[in-house]
């Protein structure tokens, strides 16, 4: 298994992404403590700019490898 299908599967040990209901949004792990994680994840400060990396990588995965693009189409 590569690297983005833990993060996709939400099997990744490390820094993962979770909900967080205070915000309405996305945030990792560590900014669940710590609020001015991560560059300041937590708050929200250039959510695009973090999250648009891993949009814009899994985008390229799915075009170049169809088959792996439909098991992890939502």
């Amino acid at each position: 298994m590569g690297a983005i299908e833990r993060w996709l599967d939400g099997t990744f040990s490390g820094n993962g992404f979770l909900y967080d209901p205070k915000c309405g949004g996305l945030v990792t792990e560590q900014c669940s403590t710590n609020r001015c994680g991560d560059f300041g994840f937590g708050v929200n400060n250039d959510l695009h700019y973090h999250v648009g990396y891993f949009v814009y990588g899994i985008s390229m995965l799915a075009k170049l490898d169809l088959a792996w693009g439909i098991e992890y189409k939502p």
